[in-house]
């Protein structure tokens, strides 16, 4: 088994992780005033703020995926397939179970609340027991269907793991980063990927989040989730995305002005019918999530390989911050929207009380003891 070095550590994906995982918190308070579905919603929206949350929903979730592969990568040079599977078991299956009894419910409550009921929440609370699925029920994993999600991917991928680390598939993916290498516009053929599966089944499998019938998201999602675990194998992928960076964010920009202007416009529904205009969509769409996730990478590498205390601390509290912020979003807002603050005040006040709020709970509630350490899936600090 080998051990990590500090100079193999790479930083930029520890700085992104935590700047992608920060991103939710405005993200998830944005959605409660955008027109799109959320659990509680102001009664006034703002298009201007869809056109900001759309140039990162196309990208957002993609990019998690793929540093949780490109964690595994890293796991995996320090342990053995059982000790990996036990460590994924610890990290994330207790946390999601801990997180759908305790830290969801509350999103049900505040959710029923706002549609017109006035029980209390302790008169709620048991209905969780009766593990009745959400919206008919209170049994939901909600925001946290990622973690159930990296658990599957982690465990099923194991086979292909061995392969990519046997000497057969190191060989392989050295040839294909040469391949790649040779002419790194070729790194843009890894988007046919995400193509195909959003277009042979987002069609008919709409994204649900329920693991059963997700099909187009669940294979979108296990590919990135690959991809990183690819990428972070070895560093001639890296070396492309710096070079193409610029390249990636042209792309990745135009991409973003072509949807912004057939949304508004709809100029699309004068000349296609509906078939058309989803394929045409799709390849937007993944060209969009597809460049700006080679951009950042290569702008993360170029500019934020490099410690610091701050990252080592932010690194570990935010899988605890995942875990509670939308918990924490839909609480805040709940009493917010019954003001007569306007959109762009209460999104400034919702955000910052939010990471406010899950600062204390994780620096004086999670950080300094072990039980709680192990339900929110990190380790004790020793000091």
């Amino acid at each position: 088994m080998q051990i990590l070095t500090e100079s193999e550590r790479r930083y930029d994906l520890d700085w992104l992780r935590v700047l992608a995982f920060g991103l939710l918190i405005f993200y998830h308070t944005g959605m409660i005033y955008v027109s799109w579905g959320f659990h509680i919603k102001s009664q006034e929206t703002s298009n201007f703020l869809e056109i900001i949350m759309l140039a990162m929903n196309r990208w957002r979730l993609s990019l998690l995926f793929l540093i949780s592969g490109s964690g595994v990568y890293f796991a995996l040079i320090r342990r053995t397939n059982g000790a990996f599977a036990m460590e994924r078991v610890k990290r994330l299956f207790f946390p999601l179970l801990f997180g759908m009894l305790v830290i969801v419910p509350p999103q049900i409550y505040f959710e029923k609340l706002q549609q017109g009921a006035t029980f209390s929440y302790l008169d709620f609370y048991p209905s969780v027991f009766e593990f009745v699925p959400y919206p008919q029920g209170s049994f939901s994993w909600h925001h946290l269907w990622f973690i159930a999600y990296i658990l599957v991917y982690s465990l099923l991928s194991i086979p292909i793991f061995n392969y990519f680390r046997s000497e057969k598939g190191k060989k392989n993916i050295e040839k294909l980063a040469k391949f790649m290498g040779a002419k790194p516009i070729r790194v843009y053929l890894f988007l046919i990927g995400g193509f195909t599966i959003s277009l042979i089944l987002q069609p008919y499998f709409p994204t649900t989040h329920n693991l059963t019938s997700d099909w187009a998201n669940l294979i979108g999602s296990w590919y990135a989730f690959l991809l990183g675990y690819l990428f972070a194998s070895n560093p001639k992928f890296t070396e492309i995305f710096e070079k193409q960076r610029f390249t990636s964010l042209f792309w990745a920009v135009l991409c973003y002005t072509l949807l912004i202007f057939f949304r508004e416009t709809g100029i699309l529904k004068l000349y296609f019918d509906d078939g058309i205009r989803g394929f045409i969509y799709r390849i937007i769409d993944n060209g969009l999530g597809g460049c700006a996730i080679f951009a950042i990478l290569g702008f993360a590498k170029k500019h934020l390989n490099f410690n610091s205390p701050f990252l080592k601390e932010a690194n570990k509290a935010v899988y605890p911050f995942y875990i509670l912020h939308q918990t924490v979003i839909i609480w805040i807002g709940y009493y917010v929207l019954q003001t007569n603050m306007g959109i762009w005040q209460g999104l400034f006040l919702i955000c910052v009380l939010t990471f406010i709020v899950c600062l204390c709970i994780y620096w004086f509630l999670i950080k300094p003891f072990a039980l709680t350490c192990f339900l929110f899936g990190i380790k004790k600090s020793s000091n």
